[in-house]
């Protein structure tokens, strides 16, 4: 028997006035241990973000990064102009209703829009005033497209899910915007798990954040990878340089 859950399209206005509602547990946690099943990988889709699925994503993130709501990141992907969501659903045997288990949030940042909160003052004194004027000349068409979130419900780890859906948001990415040069992440430094699929995925570590996380009042660096959409080692490498200029040009 299934669960039945209530669809609501939630705006991003309200939860700029603090009127979202507050997330719960995600629902296909009950779903699972009611039909007694397990998740598998042929009755799985990818796809772009539903409008009807932002309540189930905000649950799950809740999960995920408690404390770190990303309601407005949702609702801008939608349009799929500087952000986009990419979404896993799971539709059970024998079942209408779909779920989703797993998501990543990008953004598209450019030289003009770099990450400031990346960005701390001992950071940023890695490079001079003059040498950051030259990045953001050089880099002025050049875009990555940064990873805000990517998580995958307990249930379905292990079926490659998170590297299928960090591949394919690099092809939307490197194919929807022309000047985007590769894509980016951090993660926790004690994140063993995310860093070993970070680096199967080819993704090389820039550099180190200090103190980027906090987690139960106490803080946590961040490791901060970068993987160009260039196959081409020489040009890669120099991508990767652009990468790093477009996080280190402003003070």
């Amino acid at each position: 028997m299934g669960i039945k859950m209530e669809k609501k399209l939630i705006l991003e206005s309200d939860y700029q006035k603090g009127k979202g509602p507050t997330p719960v547990a995600s629902i296909v946690h009950a779903v699972i241990e009611s039909l007694n099943v397990s998740i598998s990988p042929r009755d799985l889709t990818y796809k772009y973000l539903k409008p009807e699925s932002i309540g189930e994503c905000l649950d799950l993130e809740k999960e995920w990064f408690p404390g770190d709501p990303l309601a407005h990141y949702y609702a801008k992907s939608l349009k799929r102009e500087k952000y986009f969501t990419l979404c896993c659903y799971w539709r059970p045997q024998g079942q209408r209703k779909e779920y989703v288990i797993a998501s990543i949030v990008v953004k598209i940042i450019s030289d003009r829009d770099t990450m400031m909160h990346l960005s701390n003052g001992a950071f940023r004194a890695e490079v001079g005033r003059e040498e950051q004027k030259e990045n953001a000349k050089r880099n002025a068409d050049k875009t990555v497209a940064y990873v805000c979130s990517i998580g995958v419900v307990d249930e379905a780890r292990r079926l490659g899910i998170g590297s299928k859906l960090i591949e394919l948001a690099a092809q939307y990415a490197a194919t929807s915007y022309p000047n985007c040069v590769g894509i980016s992440l951090n993660v926790i430094t004690t994140g063993v798990r995310a860093v070993g699929l970070y680096e199967k995925c080819k993704f090389v570590r820039l550099f180190t954040i200090p103190k980027y996380y906090t987690l139960n009042g106490k803080k946590f660096d961040a490791y901060y990878y970068a993987k160009t959409f260039d196959k081409s080692e020489s040009k890669a490498n120099k991508i990767v340089a652009t990468i790093q200029d477009l996080l280190l040009n402003k003070v």
